[in-house]
């Protein structure tokens, strides 16, 4: 015996709502283009640099890429939303779980560097003798 499917009805935006999330789609899609054009740019100068800046254009171009890289498959599952008919949830949910990407990405890096930062402080507090050259 098989458990019964419940059938939930479909969501539809009204035009004035799909006119909203058209429009943000369009500004993220712009945004996350600039972003991974500089992400590139980015690892053209790690590329040539050899250096200690190069090494920072690296992480920086990382980060950026992958946040254009998020807001622009946000911003194609919101056109989605605006564009097809039986489906807006689906797309909705999908456009928030990349959002949730760009979101986790600063989450843990902020995070790591509060944690570098408390422990700088433990060791500048302390005078301890292992402070790390690179802190």
């Amino acid at each position: 015996m098989t458990a019964p499917v419940l059938m939930t009805p479909a969501w539809e935006f009204t035009p004035a709502q799909n006119v909203i999330m058209a429009r943000l789609a369009q500004r993220m899609r712009v945004v996350g283009i600039a972003l991974m054009a500089l992400a590139a740019l980015l690892g053209l100068r790690a590329a040539f640099g050899g250096d200690a800046i190069g090494l920072l254009a690296v992480q920086a171009g990382i980060v950026l890429g992958c946040t254009g890289f998020w807001s622009v498959r946000a911003a194609t599952e919101l056109s989605r939303v605006v564009t097809t008919a039986g489906a807006d949830v689906t797309h909705l949910m999908a456009a928030l779980g990349e959002i949730r990407k760009l979101y986790e990405l600063p989450f843990w890096l902020f995070l790591v560097a509060a944690v570098l930062l408390g422990a700088t402080l433990l060791m500048a507090i302390t005078g301890a003798p292992w402070l790390p050259l690179a802190w």
